[in-house]
């Protein structure tokens, strides 16, 4: 796919890093790797964005998957703002919070670095205020389960779901784990180590999983039904087995 011309972004004087920081990460450098997705399985209808932040990831799905349908979550209302700015009021959007649990109101905790807004009692403060995030300020956030708005929005399945909500992703995908053959591919971020283990969990019976650890304090999960049909391609007598996000399979002829 052609690459995309780079759109007029909006952010405040305040989001200006974060908002250039992601464009760069998700759209420019592809990090969900969603051009390889669209080539491999072009039939992605149904989308759901949890933790949005600045909108890059949705902007970069929409622009991708014109025709799909997105939900875009983000609870932080600055941030929602330019997410609707960035994406051109063109998808669904939903205020809240998404938890692994039945709360209807959170505390949501803003931080300095916009990209670290996070639910609080989940953020691993000793990993990331050495890095130089701090609190701004909490701010109380409506919440629901993703199961719940995806019942709300009528969403039969989600064929891709990208969770990146700064240490609440292992919680909300356990809590997903009775629906999660409804979810073809997954895209995300753990925080910390002790929130690998949880996400695997939740995924293993149902996916294939890869989980980057380039860094030690977060990376990217990767994840595919384990009934998607990988492309295949044979090499010097191999057979290799390419499943869009996970690592490429060998398997002797």
């Amino acid at each position: 796919m052609e690459k995309e011309n780079k759109p007029k972004l909006h952010f405040s004087p305040e989001l200006k890093e974060c908002v250039e920081g992601h464009y760069t990460a998700v759209v420019e450098q592809d990090e969900y790797r969603l051009q390889e997705l669209a080539d491999a399985d072009p039939s992605i209808e149904y989308i759901v964005d949890l933790g949005a932040n600045v909108g890059m990831f949705s902007m970069h799905a929409h622009n991708i998957f014109p025709n799909a349908k997105i939900l875009t979550c983000e609870p932080e209302p600055e941030c929602m703002k330019y997410t609707k700015l960035n994406t051109n009021n063109e998808l669904t959007y939903i205020e809240e919070a998404i938890t692994g649990d039945d709360r209807k109101e959170v505390t949501f905790n803003v931080c300095k670095w916009a990209g670290n807004g996070h639910v609080d009692g989940n953020f691993r403060w000793d990993l990331f205020e050495p890095m130089g995030s701090k609190l701004d300020h909490k701010i109380k956030v409506p919440a629901s389960t993703l199961k719940e708005i995806m019942d709300r929005h009528n969403f039969p399945r989600i064929d891709l779901l990208k969770i990146d909500t700064e240490g609440m992703e292992g919680q909300i995908l356990t809590a997903f784990k009775p629906y999660m053959h409804l979810v073809k591919h997954f895209r995300g971020e753990w925080h910390g180590n002790l929130e690998i283990p949880i996400i695997k969990d939740a995924l293993k019976d149902t996916h294939d999983i890869f989980i980057s650890r380039v860094n030690t304090t977060h990376g990217d999960a990767f994840a595919c039904r384990k009934d998607f049909k990988p492309t295949e391609e044979v090499f010097n007598g191999r057979k290799i087995l390419h499943t869009p996000g996970l690592p490429d399979r060998m398997e002797t002829l």
